[in-house]
């Protein structure tokens, strides 16, 4: 319990600083996250498709969305859809900055669209192997 309270609930004059960067983060799980995902050059998750490599299984998936012409993710206030959750926002920000505002507060941004079946059904020469990619990335974000 005494950890916990250390590493989770710790106060501005013991802070947890990156000494690559600067940031400055309350918690050391937060700063190992941080180190992880910004200051570590390792790209696990490799395209099937093409020669490219992403740090986490959303940033493939999201990449793979190109080749197959899938879009991940629906505005939740019209009929457009989006490759990845930065395009999203983006679209938020300019077409619906009211709504969004009004509403982010209030509850979390749409989860992303099942692309089980549309990516079946996608015209790509390699298609069981997306498929199969996909797969494997929707259990790496579930696990």
């Amino acid at each position: 319990m005494l950890r916990h309270v250390l590493n989770m609930h710790t106060t501005a004059d013991n802070e947890h600083r990156c000494e690559i960067c600067g940031f400055v983060s309350t918690t050391r799980t937060a700063l190992r996250q941080h180190k992880r995902f910004k200051h570590n050059p390792e790209k696990k998750h490799k395209c099937t498709m093409c020669e490219k490599a992403f740090k986490t299984p959303t940033l493939l998936k999201e990449h793979m969305a190109t080749h197959t012409g899938i879009d991940l993710y629906s505005c939740a206030y019209c009929e457009a859809s989006f490759k990845s959750k930065s395009n999203r926002y983006t679209h938020y920000r300019r077409h619906h900055p009211a709504e969004y505002n009004a509403t982010i507060v209030k509850r979390d941004l749409p989860k992303a669209i099942s692309s089980y079946e549309m990516v079946t059904a996608a015209s790509v020469s390699n298609q069981n192997t997306i498929v199969n990619q996909m797969e494997s990335l929707n259990q790496a974000e579930i696990g």
